[in-house]
């Protein structure tokens, strides 16, 4: 930032704190605090800000996962086109395992959330040669099981 551009800048700048408590059953609970531009309470409510965070805490842990459990950190393309065309691969693949994740978790009523992405991505590697060994018939069977 040059000279100018800092000297542009406002003295001061409002902004709105707010205090929330993170609870996990069997965890220290967590008081946490928010700092947003966003003033207007009706507008802005509370919760509203804190479902949003808890969202955006989300998605940071779903891209965490592309890149480690994935191993994603790296992609290995060298020209823009295919390089994505790899991310889209990657997207794919973690879409697909979601989806094995969100179908056990309904089937055996547990919160797909709560399942383990890197779990479920070896125990489907484990399944792999049974599938392709098997006729159509006996792979839907196989998966089915698997869920």
């Amino acid at each position: 930032m040059s000279k100018d551009e800092f000297y542009a800048l406002p003295l001061t700048i409002n902004l709105r704190e707010i205090y929330y408590y993170i609870v996990v059953p069997g965890f220290r609970t967590e008081q946490v605090s928010l700092i947003t531009t966003l003033l207007d309470i009706t507008t802005y409510s509370t919760l509203d800000i804190v479902g949003l965070y808890g969202k955006r805490w989300d998605v940071e842990i779903d891209l965490r996962h592309l890149k480690t459990t994935l191993e994603m950190d790296v992609l290995r393309c060298k020209t823009p086109s295919m390089v994505r065309k790899e991310i889209y691969v990657y997207l794919l693949a973690y879409n697909l395992l979601r989806g094995l994740m969100w179908s056990s978790g309904t089937t055996y009523r547990t919160p797909p959330l709560r399942l383990s992405l890197q779990g479920t991505r070896h125990h489907l590697n484990n399944f792999i040669p049974e599938l392709l060994a098997a006729t159509s018939t006996k792979r839907l069977q196989i998966y089915c099981n698997a869920t």
